[in-house]
C-alpha cells in the first residue's frame, strides 16, 4: 500500500506510466479507505488475518491466491482524465490475458451493470459486490462470480488504479472461488503477469519509452518503510473509522 502511494506521487513529478504486480507473503484483508474497521470482525473465516487500510475505496479484499496490479498514470496521458475508462480498458486487457490459458476461460465478460445496493447495504467483501466494468465468470445456468475488481485514487490530475486478480479460493474467504475452481484451470502468476506486460501498452496507447514495470530500489523502500511507520502501520490510520 505504501509503495502504491508513493508510485502515485512518482508519477506527479515524471511524465511516465508505472506498472506494478505483486503477491503476499501472507494472507491480509486490505480493508477499503471508507469501511469501518470494526466491520472486519463481520467476517469470521479472515478474523486471524492480518490487516491493512488502502488508500483507495470499495469493499475488502482478502489477498491471498491472487496476482495484485497497480497502474499509476500521470496528468498528461489521455486516461488520466478518464477513470471510468481507464477502469474498463485494463480490465479487458486481463480477460485477453487470461483467455491465452484455454477456451473454458471464455465466460470472462465485463460486469455491464450498476450496482444493486445502496452504500449502506454493499457487502462488506469486494468480490460480493459488482460495479459497472468489473470481471466476471459466467457460467452456463446463469450464475456469475467476479474474478477481478480495482479501485481508484486521484492526485494532482495523476491516477493510481491497483486490483486483483483473484486465481485461486482462499480458506480465509471460502465463499469466493478463484479461476482454478472456475475455469479448473490453475492460472500461474508469472505467466499472467508476462502477459499483461506485453498487452497493456499497446492496448492504453502507452510508447514503449514511456512505461516503467516497477522496479524496488533502497530509496523507494526506505520511503516505503517511512510511509508504514507514519501511517499505514499506525492504529491511526487502520482505525481512522
Amino acid at each position: 500500500m505504501a509503495i502504491d502511494e508513493l508510485l502515485l506521487n512518482h508519477v506527479v513529478e515524471h511524465n511516465r506510466i508505472i506498472l506494478r504486480f505483486y503477491q503476499w507473503n501472507e494472507p491480509t484483508l486490505s480493508i477499503g479507505y471508507f469501511q469501518q474497521h470494526a466491520d472486519r470482525h463481520l467476517h469470521k473465516a479472515s478474523s486471524a488475518c492480518a490487516v491493512v487500510r488502502r488508500q483507495t475505496g470499495g469493499g475488502a479484499i482478502l489477498h491471498d491466491h491472487e496476482l495484485t496490479y497497480s497502474l499509476a498514470v500521470p496528468p498528461a496521458h489521455p486516461l488520466a482524465r478518464d477513470n471510468q475508462q481507464l477502469y474498463f480498458a485494463v480490465h479487458q486487457v486481463i480477460i485477453e490475458a487470461m483467455l491465452e490459458e484455454e477456451t473454458s476461460i471464455q465466460p470472462l465478460t465485463l460486469w455491464q451493470k450498476n450496482s444493486q445496493y445502496s452504500q449502506t447495504e454493499e457487502p462488506f467483501l469486494c468480490f460480493q459486490r459488482r460495479s459497472r466494468g468489473d470481471v466476471v465468470f459466467g457460467h452456463s445456468n446463469g450464475t456469475q462470480h467476479k474474478v477481478v475488481g480495482s479501485a481508484q485514487r486521484r492526485r494532482r490530475g495523476a491516477i493510481l488504479q491497483h486490483g486483483s486478480i483473484l486465481l485461486a479460493r482462499s480458506p480465509a474467504a471460502p465463499e469466493l472461488p478463484g479461476l482454478t475452481e472456475l475455469s479448473k484451470i490453475q492460472t500461474d502468476a508469472h505467466t499472467l503477469t508476462g502477459r499483461l506486460q506485453n498487452l497493456l501498452p499497446t492496448a492504453l496507447a502507452i510508447p514503449s519509452n514511456k512505461v516503467e514495470v516497477f522496479e524496488s530500489t533502497h530509496l523507494l523502500e526506505s520511503g516505503a518503510n517511512s510511509l508504514v511507520t507514519s501511517k499505514y502501520g499506525t492504529e491511526t490510520w487502520l482505525k481512522r473509522r
